[in-house]
This record gives C-alpha cells, sequence and structure tokens, in this order.
C-alpha cells in the first residue's frame, strides 16, 4: 500500500504539471520551505499578463538586513566583480525573485518577464531579468556564519557573476599539447605490445575488434570513456543547478541503465552473430538492403549528433574559460585532438587511451569531491568547511516552484521528474543506435562482454551521480554564499556549472582540471564516434554496395569458392575452403613476405585465398582514409552548428533532449531483430520510419500550444514536456508498429530458428573465422574448412550462465534505479541534515569505490594478460630453440 501511495504521488505530480504547462491553467501554488522562510503565490495569467507557457517559476531569494545596500544592478551578467561605486539600497520590503526555468526555455521566458518588468515601478535596473515583489516576512532563518558570509562578500566586492576567463591561450595550448602527446605514446604503446608479444598483423578486422579478446575491465573504462560525453560532466551539473538534488540521480540512473541492459544486447550479439562488425550487418544480413539503409541513416544521425553535442560542450567551456579562444578555433583543436591518435591506433589504441581518459577523469572528480565536501587545506574561497556548513547555506537558499517546498533538497520534483523520463527514453536511442557502444561487444568473448557492461555501467554511474551532486550543491552553496545566483538560466544550460565552480573553488588550478577533463572526454569519446562511423563505411556502405568482393551471392554460399556453405541435399557440394591459419600456401606467402623488409613485399600466390588477401588489403588502405574522412567531415557538418548556435538558441540543453525524438524510434526494431525470429523487414523499417514521423510530429504538436507557436521553434520545442512527449512516442510508436507489422507479415515458412540465424552466423571472414576465438571454450579441432562452427544450441549452453547473469544483474538493477530508489527517497519531503549528509555520503562513496574499480582493475587485467603472453612466446621460442637439436 505504501508504494502504491508514492507512485499515486509520483504521477499526479506529473500530471498536474502536464496540466498547467499544456492547458495555460492559472494554478496558485504555495510553496513554504521547511524553515518558514519564504511564500510563493504564482501570479495569474489574467493579471499578470504572463501566459502560464512562458512564466518563469520565481522563487523569493532570502535577504538580510547587511545585504540591504546590495547592487540592484547586479543581476545584469556584465561585470564579472561588484565595484566600488555606491550601492543602491534596496528597501527592506522587497525581495529579489529569480527565475527558474528548464533548459530549452530562456528566449520565450525572457520575453514574459521583460513584459512584467515594464509593468513594475519598483523594478532596478533596466536589461535585468529579476522581479521584486512584496516579502512575506524577514529572512531569518539562515544561519549566522551564512549572513556573516554574505556580508562578506557585499562588504569586499567579492560577488562573482558568471565564469571568468582566468586561463591563458597559451596555458590551453600547452595542456592541449601534453595529452595530444600522452594519447599518441598510448596508442604507440599498444602499437608495441600488439606487435611484439601477439604478433598481430594489420588486418582489416583488428582494426575494428582489436582482437576480439578484451578483458572486461578494459571493456568496463572504454565504456565509461565512450559515455562520458562533454555532456555528462557539463549538463549532469546544470540539471542540478536547475532541479536541486534529484537531477544528478535523474541524469545517473536514466543513462545508466541502458548500459547494464546492454549487456543482455551484448550476450545476443556473441550468440547470433559472432563474426559481426557492426550491429547494422545483422540487419542486412537478416532483412536486405532496404532494412539496412533505413536503419543506417538512424545510426549515422546518432553518430552526428553525439559527435555535436561534444563540439557543443567542449567548445563552450574552452571559450568560457581560455582568454581570447575563439569558438572556430575551440573546435578545430578538438577536431585535431581526436582524430590524431585515432588514426594511429585504431579501436585497439582507443581502448588504451580510454584507461587513460577515465583515471584522469576520475581522479579529478575525487578532487572535486574533497573540496566541496571537505576542504582539506582550508582553502579561503570555499566557506563552506564541510558537508555540514554546505547544508546550512543550501538550506536557507530557495529553490524552484516544481521543488516541494520550494527547496533543493527534495525528491518531490515535478521538473526533475519529467527530465528523468526524458532522460530515460533518449539515452536508449543514444546507446543502442550508437555502433560505438557496440563496438565494445564486437571487441571481446560473451562472459568478457556481459561482465564488462555491468561494470562499466555501475562504474559510469558514479561520473554524473559524484560530479553533479558535487558540483551543484557547490553551486547553490556559493550562490548563498553571496546571496545571488552566480549564472544565468542560459549559462547553466550552456553547461557551465562546472567550470564555474571549479574556477571559484580552485581559481586558475581549477580551470585547468576543467579543461583537463572537457578535452580528455572530448578525445575518448570522439575518437569513439570516428572509430563507430568508419565501421559503418567499411562494413555497411563500401563493402556491400561500392566495391564488393563479390557481386550477387546468396545467402549462404562461401565467399572465395561460391559452393554452398551447407548441403541442402546429398547431390550437394559443399565448399572446403580452409582458414588462413590452416593453409600452407597462406603460410608460404607469409614467410615470404616477412623476409622482405622494403615497402614492396612478393604478391600472394596461394590459388584460395590470394584473391580475397589483395581485396582486404586494399580495403585496409581505405580505412585509412576512412578515418581521415570522418574526421575532417565534423569541419563542414557541425561548425555551423558550433559557430551559429548561441544565435539561434542551440545549446547542451536542447541537443541532449531532442536526441530520443529523432532516433528512439529505431531502439525496439533494433533489440528484436537480434532477439525474435518472427522480426521481419517491414516491421524494421516501419517502425523506425513511422515511429519517427510520430514523435516529431507529437513534438512539434505540443510544442506549438505554446505562445509563438513554431515561429519561436527554439524556445518553445526545447521545452521539457515537448520533448518528454517526443521521446515517449518516439520508442512506443517504433516498438508497437515493429511489434505488430511483423506479427501480420511474418513468413511461416521460414519460421525455424536454426535458418533464422544461420544468415547471421554467416557474417565472417574467411581467412581469420570467429571460431578461432573460441577453440578453448568449444575445445574446437582443425577441420580443413573455414566455415565450420559449433551449433547454436552448444553455444548457447557453453554461455548459459553469462545470459542469466546479464538478465538478473542488468534487469534487476535497472528496475531498482528507476523505480525502488526513487521510491525509497520520497520517505522524506525535504532533507534534513542527516538524511543530506547521508545522501551525499552515499554518492562519495559511489564515487570512491567507482574510481578505485576504473583505475587499478583494467590496468591489474592487462598487464596480466601481456605478461601471460609474454610467457607463452618464450616457451614457443624455446621450444622453436630445442626442435633443430631433436631432429
Amino acid at each position: 500500500m505504501q508504494k502504491f501511495l508514492l507512485s499515486k504521488i509520483l504521477l499526479s505530480t506529473l500530471l498536474h504539471l502536464y496540466l498547467k504547462e499544456t492547458f495555460g491553467q492559472s494554478l496558485e501554488v504555495t510553496d513554504t520551505t521547511q524553515d518558514g522562510i519564504s511564500s510563493v503565490a504564482e501570479q495569474s495569467t489574467s493579471s499578470a499578463g504572463l501566459p502560464a507557457s512562458a512564466k518563469a517559476a520565481t522563487i523569493a531569494v532570502v535577504t538580510t538586513a547587511a545585504a540591504a545596500t546590495r547592487d540592484t544592478t547586479a543581476g545584469s551578467r556584465i561585470p564579472t566583480q561588484s565595484t566600488t561605486a555606491s550601492p543602491v539600497a534596496v528597501p527592506s520590503t522587497k525581495q529579489v525573485i529569480m527565475p527558474v526555468r528548464f533548459p530549452g526555455d530562456e528566449a520565450a521566458e525572457d520575453q514574459a518577464v521583460a513584459r512584467e518588468i515594464s509593468n513594475r515601478e519598483d523594478v532596478g535596473s533596466g536589461g535585468s531579468d529579476t522581479l521584486t515583489i512584496e516579502k512575506t516576512e524577514e529572512a531569518s532563518a539562515c544561519a549566522a556564519s551564512v549572513l556573516e558570509r554574505r556580508e562578506f562578500v557585499l562588504q569586499n566586492n567579492l560577488t562573482q557573476l558568471g565564469v571568468r576567463s582566468a586561463v591563458q591561450f597559451e596555458e590551453t595550448l600547452l595542456i592541449f599539447t601534453i595529452i595530444f602527446v600522452s594519447a599518441m605514446a598510448i596508442a604507440g604503446v599498444y602499437k608495441y605490445v600488439q606487435s611484439s608479444f601477439y604478433e598481430e598483423d594489420e588486418s582489416l578486422d583488428s582494426t575494428f575488434d582489436a582482437g576480439g579478446n578484451v578483458g572486461s575491465g578494459i571493456t568496463a573504462s572504454t565504456l565509461v570513456s565512450q559515455w562520458t560525453w562533454a555532456a555528462t560532466l557539463l549538463q549532469s551539473s546544470s540539471v542540478g543547478a536547475a532541479f536541486g538534488i534529484s537531477g544528478p540521480y535523474w541524469y545517473a540512473a536514466g543513462a545508466t541503465i541502458q548500459v547494464l541492459l546492454m549487456a543482455i544486447v551484448a550476450y545476443y550479439l556473441k550468440l547470433h552473430a559472432p563474426g559481426a562488425k557492426t550491429f547494422l550487418q545483422i540487419i542486412r544480413a537478416r532483412f536486405g538492403s532496404r532494412t539496412h539503409i533505413i536503419v543506417m541513416v538512424f545510426a549515422l544521425f546518432t553518430n552526428i549528433i553525439v559527435t555535436l553535442s561534444l563540439l557543443l560542450g567542449g567548445t563552450a567551456v574552452l571559450t568560457g574559460l581560455v582568454d581570447g579562444l575563439s569558438p572556430e578555433f575551440a573546435s578545430m583543436l578538438l577536431v585535431v585532438l581526436v582524430g590524431g591518435f585515432t588514426l594511429i591506433g585504431g579501436l585497439g589504441a582507443t581502448f588504451y587511451v580510454s584507461y587513460f581518459t577515465c583515471a584522469a577523469i576520475y581522479a579529478l572528480i575525487v578532487v572535486f569531491v574533497l573540496e566541496v565536501f571537505y576542504n582539506p587545506f582550508d582553502n579561503v574561497k570555499n566557506p563552506f568547511h564541510g558537508a555540514g556548513g554546505l547544508f546550512q547555506y543550501i538550506s536557507c537558499w530557495p529553490g524552484p516552484e516544481g521543488n516541494q517546498e520550494g527547496t533543493w533538497l527534495t525528491f518531490y520534483s515535478s521538473g526533475g521528474l519529467i527530465f528523468g523520463i526524458v532522460n530515460i527514453v533518449g539515452n536508449f536511442g543514444a546507446v543502442f543506435v550508437d555502433q560505438a557502444y557496440w563496438q565494445s561487444a564486437v571487441a571481446t568473448k560473451p562472459r568478457r562482454a556481459v561482465w564488462g557492461f555491468l561494470a562499466g555501467g555501475m562504474t559510469w554511474f558514479a561520473v554524473p551521480f559524484g560530479l553533479a551532486t558535487t558540483m551543484s550543491l557547490g553551486y547553490h552553496g556559493l550562490s548563498s554564499a553571496q546571496g545571488e545566483s552566480m549564472l544565468q538560466p542560459g549559462e547553466i544550460s550552456r553547461g557551465l556549472v562546472v567550470p564555474l565552480v571549479s574556477e571559484a573553488l580552485l581559481g586558475k588550478l581549477g580551470g585547468y582540471a576543467t579543461i583537463v577533463m572537457v578535452l580528455t572526454a572530448v578525445m575518448s569519446t570522439g575518437s569513439a564516434e570516428i572509430i563507430a562511423v568508419a565501421s559503418i563505411i567499411i562494413y555497411d556502405i563500401y563493402i556491400p554496395y561500392i566495391k564488393p568482393f563479390k557481386t550477387h551471392l546468396a545467402k549462404g554460399y562461401c565467399i572465395l569458392c561460391e559452393k554452398p556453405l551447407r548441403s541442402s541435399s546429398e547431390l550437394d557440394v559443399t565448399c572446403s575452403c580452409p582458414s588462413m591459419e590452416e593453409c600452407s600456401a597462406c603460410i608460404k606467402d607469409d614467410e615470404a613476405r616477412n623476409a622482405v623488409d622494403h615497402i614492396v613485399k612478393p604478391i600472394f600466390q596461394c590459388p584460395i585465398h590470394a584473391e580475397y588477401r589483395d581485396y582486404e588489403s586494399a580495403v585496409i588502405n581505405f580505412k585509412s582514409w576512412a578515418i581521415i574522412y570522418c574526421t575532417l567531415s565534423i569541419i563542414p557538418v557541425l561548425w555551423p552548428a558550433v559557430i551559429f548556435g548561441e544565435a539561434i538558441g542551440l545549446d547542451l540543453g536542447w541537443i541532449y533532449l531532442f536526441t530520443g525524438v529523432l532516433v528512439a524510434s529505431a531502439v525496439i526494431p533494433v533489440y528484436l531483430s537480434l532477439v525474435w525470429t518472427k522480426t521481419t523487414s517491414s516491421g524494421v523499417s516501419l517502425g523506425s520510419l513511422l515511429g519517427a514521423v510520430c514523435a516529431l510530429i507529437a513534438w512539434m504538436t505540443h510544442a506549438s500550444t505554446y505562445e509563438g507557436g513554431l515561429s519561436n521553434f527554439m524556445a518553445n520545442t526545447g521545452k521539457s514536456l515537448p520533448m518528454m512527449t517526443g521521446n515517449v512516442v518516439a520508442i512506443v510508436a517504433g516498438g508497437l508498429i515493429c511489434a505488430v507489422v511483423s506479427y501480420y507479415t511474418k513468413n511461416e515458412a521460414d519460421d525455424e530458428e536454426l535458418q533464422q540465424w544461420n544468415s547471421t552466423r554467416d557474417i565472417d571472414n574467411p581467412l581469420r573465422p570467429w571460431t578461432q576465438l573460441y577453440k578453448v571454450e568449444f575445445d574446437l579441432k582443425p577441420t580443413g574448412r573455414w566455415h565450420d562452427r559449433p551449433p547454436l544450441q552448444m553455444f548457447e549452453e557453453v554461455f548459459r550462465t553469462e545470459k542469466r547473469i546479464a538478465y538478473w544483474f542488468g534487469g534487476g538493477i535497472s528496475i531498482f534505479m528507476v523505480l525502488v530508489w526513487p521510491l525509497l527517497m520520497l520517505e522524506s519531503v525535504v532533507q534534513d541534515q542527516g538524511r543530506f549528509l547521508t545522501w551525499t555520503g552515499v554518492s562519495q562513496a559511489w564515487t570512491y569505490c567507482a574510481s578505485l574499480y576504473i583505475i587499478c582493475v583494467p590496468l591489474v587485467e592487462e598487464v596480466r594478460e601481456v605478461y601471460g603472453q609474454y610467457k607463452l612466446k618464450k616457451q614457443d621460442e624455446a621450444i622453436s630453440v630445442v626442435k633443430p637439436f631433436v631432429n
């Protein structure tokens, strides 16, 4: 019964806000903080002339007798520090109201607030978006230390408004150079390890699967680095600055469950298509070219959106922190950083560099956590002196209207709940339709893939949860310490909370730390996106459509000899081609080529594999150009958004929420393609396309109900409720249409499960078939035929435990994060100091444990792997030396 009541509270809160925003009802809301600080009544649309769809939630900012002489022009964000001019006294019967808005609402609301200001005679300096109303009571609930700090800031002109450009251009170039050189060195280490201990050649597949046996620790660190966008570091804290303690949690939980559930997807990928290098190859093998092209468009759109998010976030931070750095040059630095080492090392170098970036990011997060909650070095810029002091500052700093009792310290937040729904739905598209995350599953075996995704999800949770909780609470505490918000809503939406707090507390060192975090995040995620797009270009565009090895080759036939792989009758002559490893002619070719040191090598002589090896060499040459093309294409495709984004209102908040509207309709069709034998080509195609059309229509229709309609496109479409509508419609409509159409168009004659998955298990490289990776697991012996593989039932039996782990842990933890944990948090309406210390303690503990795992486990695991390979190589060398004497 208690859980039912808690669920009812969540749904009623969401419905209340939905009706209010959609139908423009004038609802009078009175918010009283726990300590009885303030009471705010929302103005009626008829009396204020302010439509409900565009109103900013106004919250009474606590004032004191010492703050009665504050400069009323301080709301303008032009100066970065208050001047020494005589302040304008504010009557003690007034108080300042700061608008609290959802990301994307700024333009329309600024216009509405401007109209409201023009109707008031007691407004301060023009150009400020602050309102003044009658104060209901004196702000007497703040602790004495808080009041003293505000007076100290006022008297010493220490008010900070906006991010200061504390880092010089030359210093930024030095940081960039150090990171770039370090990445190059790590890529070189990877190349050395592979060539010295694993003796792997420069094959096409090794570029995109890193050998296919990556450890679970490296897989986890790679997933963390790929999923740690610039938006993760920046936007998660912006959400906390907008909604309070619920914001970081909903960001973290809403984006963690997709990685956890990808453990299930990774298992099925390895079960049904162990040789696939992209998930789009499975679509093409099952459903043909038409459906393949449709889903590929969705995948490429996802890559473009993610890369755009990286550039916008990185550019915003660099231009905000670095003095004299233009957006054009900042984005060019990011492009060079991303493309440089990706070209050298391929996916393997990305795995190694991902560990380096993860270690740096987690170490810096720990530094921020220690500084905000403990102030271990008695930093004079830090007014909190511990978590208890931080609570004192935040508890008397008013929160947004949508939060219960107008406080930041509550999970009863309608805005946070809406963001959580949008975040959950939208991130399914950003993960399930992004080849970068499938790449991690491609590069390892089922057991390591499942544990890698589970560990990656649990450790990544600490990035937005730990960092955003720390930085957003630090932001509110610092704002309370000076009695005025340090950022405008538009600046918060641009992701400037992290750079502001780091710079305010740590000065120039904080600026350095933020730049390092953003550059490493952009580098690792950007390189993963480039590898993902390059793999799509190679395996899904160039090989099947532009330069296929064999044209008009039917399914189930050998690409080398064009004979059937499986016999359908006793008269069939099946393929008997060996793999390159079992071919004596190929061994002689390799010996002859290895004996030559110069660039020109002897041609391949093998009568079976020579032609295909020449073809693969040509594709390898094109691979390098494909990576270069992908890197350079960022400039003409994405630069306009970077340069003109601010002018049109395009920011991280809008992009982040829009992702699901555009691509989430393909999530369920892609998943069903991997697990359901009855899925059809028509179901996947129509589900993806019509789901996206329905989502866009619902999104824009809802946005058109706000003032200005679609003529005020960026502001109205960026509101939370239209974004929620579009995201939910996308994933629900796409899944329903796919399931229904597939059910009515399924081919009864083709309903055998084995026949369904033979086409996907045939995705393979005849030179190095995927069975070579599973010799130990299945005790495979040489058969002389490259396509001989263990049956599907044996594969399921061997990896049955991994399937159960993926479902129980991936599904169970996901349910706990999005349902059980939030319901438990509704036990208290507003956190007192004890609950606040417990909550922040949980975020700190999670951060410390995740940092310990991500820094230590991948390193130990990889050193152990390399040392084991080194011992095997020494044993082989010893055997080769002894053999001549034995003979």
